[in-house]
C-alpha cells in the first residue's frame, strides 16, 4: 500500500529522530572510549547521553510504526519508553551538574537520588490510563503529550537544573579568563551543550511545537552532539600535544 501524505510526512520525522538518535550513540560511544580517564563525575555525564540516545531511538521507532499506519498497543509501550528514558537522564544529569558546582559527592548522590524518587513518581502517573495520550496528529507528527502531573515534576526538575548550568558555566569561564589554559576552557564549554539540550527538550517534551517546525526544530539536537565531540576531540588533541611536548623536553634535558 502506497504511503498517504500524512504518514509520508511521518516518517521524515522519523528520519530526523533516527539522525539525532545516531548522533547520540555516536557521541556516548566517543565518551565511553575514555572510560579509563573517567571519574564518576564524567561518567555521569556519559550516561546522560546514552538515556537520550534512548530517547530518540524510541523515539524514531514509533514513528516509524506510527508511518505505516500503526496505532497500536505497541505505541503507547514506545511513548512509556520515550518518558521513561527522558526522566531516567535525570539523576545521573543531578550528579554531574552538582559535583562540579559543590565538589560534594555524598550532596550529588543524595540530589541524584531525590531526582531518581520523582522520576519514578512521574512515571507511576504516565503509566496511569491517559497518562500519555495521542492527541496531536499534524501531517508531520504524531505527539504524544505527557499528563499535567508528570510535566510538573519535570518541569521542577528542569528549574533546577538550569540554573545549576548557567552558574557552572559562567563560574568555569571566569576562571578561563583568569588562568587563559584551554584545558580549563574545553571543562568550562563541557556543560554549554548539555544546557542547550536541556532548553531544547524542554521545548519539546511540552509539545509547544508541532508539524514541520517541529522536524527543522530537532535538527538542533545534532549540533549539540557534534559540539560535545568537538570539545572531547580538540580536549584530547590538547593532552596529547602537552605529554609529546613534555617527552621532547625531557629527551633534550637528559641529552
Amino acid at each position: 500500500m502506497a504511503l498517504s501524505i500524512l504518514s509520508i510526512g511521518i516518517l521524515v520525522n522519523a528520519f530526523i529522530s533516527a539522525t539525532v538518535a545516531g548522533a547520540a550513540f555516536a557521541l556516548t560511544y566517543a565518551l565511553f572510549r575514555r572510560r579509563r580517564q573517567q571519574t564518576p563525575t564524567t561518567e555521569a555525564y556519559t550516561w546522560f547521553w546514552w538515556f537520550t540516545a534512548l530517547v530518540w531511538s524510541f523515539s524514531a521507532l514509533r514513528y516509524i510504526a506510527v508511518s505505516f499506519g500503526y496505532v497500536g498497543v505497541w505505541v503507547g509501550y514506545s511513548d512509556i519508553l520515550v518518558q521513561a528514558s527522558v526522566f531516567l537522564g535525570g539523576p545521573p544529569l543531578f550528579y554531574y551538574l552538582l559535583t562540579r558546582v559543590f565538589a560534594n559527592r555524598r550532596l550529588a548522590a543524595f540530589g541524584s537520588l531525590l531526582s531518581l524518587i520523582a522520576s519514578l513518581v512521574a512515571l507511576g502517573f504516565a503509566l496511569r490510563q491517559g497518562g500519555i495520550p495521542l492527541d496531536d496528529v499534524t501531517p508531520f507528527s504524531a505527539e504524544a503529550t505527557i499528563n499535567v502531573r508528570s510535566f510538573t515534576i519535570f518541569g521542577a526538575e528542569i528549574a533546577l537544573i538550569v540554573p545549576i548550568a548557567i552558574f557552572d558555566i559562567v563560574h568555569r569561564l571566569r576562571n578561563w579568563i583568569k588562568k587563559r589554559n584551554q584545558t580549563v576552557l574545553y571543562d568550562a564549554l563541557q556543560t554549554v551543550p548539555l544546557l542547550l539540550y536541556v532548553l531544547l527538550g524542554t521545548i519539546d517534551e511540552s509539545k509547544v511545537i508541532t508539524s514541520w517546525p517541529l522536524v527543522v526544530f530537532r535538527i538542533l539536537y545534532v549540533a549539540g552532539f557534534l559540539f560535545v565531540y568537538i570539545i572531547i576531540t580538540q580536549e584530547e588533541a590538547e593532552q596529547t600535544d602537552y605529554f609529546v611536548t613534555k617527552s621532547e623536553t625531557t629527551t633534550t634535558y637528559a641529552q
